[in-house]
């Protein structure tokens, strides 16, 4: 890396030096085009109203699972060691979300606080809005029964251990904060990436004349 510096006329702290005031200028200009882009309620109706498939039916259910899969090789004792883990593991969650004030938005808090991904990135699956009937026989009894934040204990089966994480249960677009919410998210990131390549492209151009040599 330091020959390949050499060979440009940088050396390491030079090359820093730069790397610093790039992530700065990303950074302020993120702050400048982000804080320009808002999504109102009525943008959200709009969304909707021009794509219907995507609102869930009454009665569905948000859920994220985390699954443990049981490899060929393990026997009836490895197995009950990993579902002691994960009981362990299933009280550690419910502690940090006991610990998040209870807002309609928890959802906003789970990559860092609550979210199975956090755990198992290799093994979590966002499930989306189903109903309950949607999902494995042997777990759908364990789902009825949570309630909104909650996570099921550990689900033991033939193939492997699940864990059930319920987000919300879904009633309308109105009530369904969560959902509105990951509507609000998909079109502000729309929205941002349209704002950032109206900025290059026309704005600041206008702003400075840049010659190429």
């Amino acid at each position: 890396f330091d020959d390949l510096l050499k060979s440009r006329g940088l050396n390491l702290k030079v090359y820093k030096g730069q790397v610093k005031r790039d992530i700065y200028k990303n950074k302020i200009m993120s702050m400048i085009v982000r804080n320009s882009v808002s999504v109102s309620e009525a943008d959200i109706d709009r969304y909707l109203e021009a794509n219907p498939t995507e609102i869930p039916k009454g009665g569905q259910i948000h859920v994220e699972q985390l699954y443990y899969k049981f490899l060929p090789e393990m026997g009836t004792k490895e197995k009950d060691d990993a579902l002691s883990r994960l009981r362990l593991f299933v009280k550690n969650i419910k502690v940090a979300i006991s610990n998040i004030e209870a807002t309609s938005n928890i959802q906003s808090n789970a990559p860092k606080n609550v979210s199975l991904i956090q755990f198992d990135a290799n093994n979590y699956v966002d499930l989306g809005y189903i109903f309950p009937d949607d999902i494995k026989e042997e777990l759908q009894d364990s789902v009825r029964e949570l309630n909104i934040g909650e996570v099921s204990e550990p689900i033991k089966t033939k193939d492997g251990i699940y864990i059930m994480y319920l987000l919300t249960k879904f009633t309308t677009v109105a009530e369904d904060k969560e959902f509105r919410a990951g509507i609000r998210n998909k079109i502000f990131e729309t929205k941002y990436k349209e704002r950032i390549e109206k900025y290059f492209t026309e704005e600041l151009p206008k702003k400075y004349f840049i010659s190429v040599v």
